[in-house]
């Protein structure tokens, strides 16, 4: 058995599976319109897709004029890449960005990428293209134009400015989860140095080290998500569960921080400038809390549920009670009050309930006062129940 063509086999069909998966994975965040960064990222999977592709199909082309045309929809996933990906790490992070920078970018893209296919004998990419065929796959000798270098420079533009952003925003985040998240995308980022290096060292003649890094980067992200929630699917999914309901409602992450919690929850987060001491108070497993915020006393009634037992995540619901609390006391003073008024009134006093029946009516007693029993002689006992 050839080990070695059959793992070259096993690497060349992983291009389709993974093209699908980064076209599932796309859709999928696309639906989350909660927030822009989702699309953008689906957008930076959808080109990633199409580079797979575009590549998977190249190596397979049995004629110059079909590589060129499958290298066309690979270049058009390697234009996109760095564009989608700018505009993901810009929202990712929060950073502000001008108006029309996300039209300005794709249109930008979108001519070049024409640019190149429109470029009939491809001098602009390759001033040399030479056809080979090994182990039934298609290999390109290539001796690339200055076109080629220019998908370079964006690919570099684009990591140079993402790692910027990447690092500052991790030294400056104050929640774990973010930094956590922002480190993991700076780490990743490193593995582009490799496959520019190759290239520049010339020793990308019969290999494309872009596609294999695209690839892996776009697989780690996808694992990361599944994984530590990198884009914060499953609290948009809370969020969405407690935006309208009128009780208070936190997320809370192990025991180290609280990742979200709905507007009705704001009084208590000013009430609690450090989190650890509310995260304390509720974690201890009392069902319920009394509080003085804002010079009022509040009795708070506590519900836990575990939302996402993979990334520890507890979801507690607090319910306001002062005001149930304040109308049981005075309907007890209520109560208390009509007691004393009827036990100490010189009149005698009973209450009676009309049973009806079919032949007629009677007058059961359900009460009576002392100065009732004192004036008739019968005792309480005697006359609860009788009929009239």
């Amino acid at each position: 058995m050839d080990y070695f063509k059959l793992l070259v086999d096993y690497a060349v069909f992983v291009l389709p599976t993974a093209a699908i998966a980064y076209f599932i994975i796309g859709i999928r965040l696309y639906r989350q319109h909660a927030e822009k960064k989702y699309r953008y990222f689906s957008g930076f999977m959808f080109s990633a897709a199409s580079y797979a592709l575009g590549y998977f199909l190249a190596l397979n082309a049995n004629e110059e004029s079909y590589f060129l045309a499958f290298r066309s929809l690979a270049y058009l996933g390697a234009i996109f890449v760095p564009a989608f990906g700018i505009l993901f790490v810009i929202s990712f992070t929060g950073l502000k960005k001008f108006k029309g920078l996300d039209l300005l970018l794709l249109s930008t893209s979108a001519l070049w990428w024409l640019l190149y296919v429109t470029n009939p004998l491809h001098h602009f990419v390759y001033n040399k293209l030479e056809m080979a065929f090994a182990g039934g796959f298609s290999i390109a000798s290539t001796q690339k134009n200055w076109g080629y270098y220019l998908i370079f420079l964006y690919f570099l533009i684009f990591l140079l400015f993402s790692m910027g952003i990447l690092f500052k925003k991790m030294r400056t985040a104050k929640l774990n989860r973010e930094k956590r998240n922002y480190r993991f995308l700076l780490i990743i980022m490193q593995m582009s140095w490799l496959g520019m290096l190759i290239i520049l060292m010339g020793w990308d003649t019969y290999y494309d080290p872009a596609a294999v890094t695209i690839l892996i980067i776009s697989g780690l992200m996808g694992i990361n998500e599944v994984r530590n929630d990198l884009f914060d699917l499953s609290v948009s999914r809370w969020k969405k569960t407690v935006t309208w309901i009128e009780e208070m409602a936190l997320l809370i992450e192990g025991s180290a921080e609280i990742v979200a919690h709905n507007q009705q929850a704001e009084v208590l987060m000013r009430h609690f400038p450090d989190q650890k001491k509310l995260i304390e108070l509720l974690k201890a497993g009392n069902e319920s809390l009394l509080l003085n915020i804002d010079d009022q006393k509040c009795h708070l009634t506590i519900s836990h549920a575990v939302f996402n037992e993979q990334r520890a995540f507890d979801s507690y619901i607090l319910e306001d009670q002062t005001k149930k609390l304040k109308a049981e006391s005075a309907l007890k003073e209520s109560e208390e009050m009509h007691r004393l008024l009827v036990t100490q009134m010189t009149q005698g006093l009973v209450v009676m309930e009309v049973c009806v029946k079919p032949s007629g009516y009677d007058l059961v007693c359900l009460d009576v006062n002392p100065r009732f029993e004192a004036v008739t002689g019968y005792s309480k006992n005697e006359l609860l129940g009788q009929s009239v």
